[in-house]
């Protein structure tokens, strides 16, 4: 079990781990403060649009988080996070766990996070965008800091981003230690419409490979 403090109030500043972009809390559950939330049930068009906003997870670690609402004995375990880019300019973090909490524990998002939930696409170019951009392309910075930045840049569907992922495959050190991660953006960006912008013979092996895959699953 990953022993992380995994529990925080909703709307409140990140801080699980470190990341480019300030970020709100969302549905980071746990028994101090219980089931939070608006106070209803999520209606099924808001858990479509949530489903839909959700397409990618990040922050995934060595560990599991178990929740600590199921009885012994059958609980349920997650790893990652979900980020979710408004074009009001707020980011918000969720656990991987936030749709075992709504469906087995009748969690419900905040009012205003679920407003947003129709202005996530398509995202207009900002800062957040050009701090993950710089990340990426910080050759001084941590490689997993830059590589969670790869996960993310693919949710604005901008020629910017094709330029920057094209840096990251050809940047050794980033390549060697997340080359799946940048294949999948890569693989994202081409189901976007860009595919004649980039030419999978320029790429290492491995980030073909995590391309291939991405298109192959999806």
């Amino acid at each position: 079990m990953w022993s992380k403090l995994m529990e925080y109030i909703d709307l409140t500043s990140y801080s699980y781990d470190e990341f480019p972009v300030p970020m709100l809390n969302i549905g980071w559950l746990g028994t101090e403060y219980g089931i939070q939330g608006c106070g209803r049930i999520i209606l099924p068009g808001e858990f479509e649009l949530l489903m839909n906003a959700s397409n990618r997870l990040g922050g995934l670690t060595l560990g599991v988080h178990e929740c600590e609402f199921c009885p012994e004995g059958s609980t349920f375990a997650g790893n990652g996070e979900y980020r979710y880019y408004s074009n009001n300019g707020a980011t918000y973090a969720a656990p991987m766990m936030i749709f075992h909490y709504i469906e087995s524990h009748d969690y419900c998002p905040p009012s205003e996070f679920l407003l947003e939930l129709e202005n996530f696409d398509p995202l207009e170019w900002d800062s957040r965008a050009d701090l993950l951009c710089e990340m990426v392309c910080n050759q001084e910075a941590a490689v997993d800091l830059r590589a969670e930045a790869v996960v993310d840049l693919p949710k604005w569907k901008d020629p910017r981003v094709v330029e920057v992922l094209k840096f990251a495959a050809n940047d050794e050190d980033l390549s060697d230690a997340a080359w799946e991660e940048i294949g999948i953006s890569i693989g994202q960006v081409m189901s976007h419409g860009f595919s004649a912008d980039i030419h999978l013979e320029e790429f290492s092996d491995h980030i073909q490979f995590g391309v291939s895959e991405y298109m192959r699953r999806s």
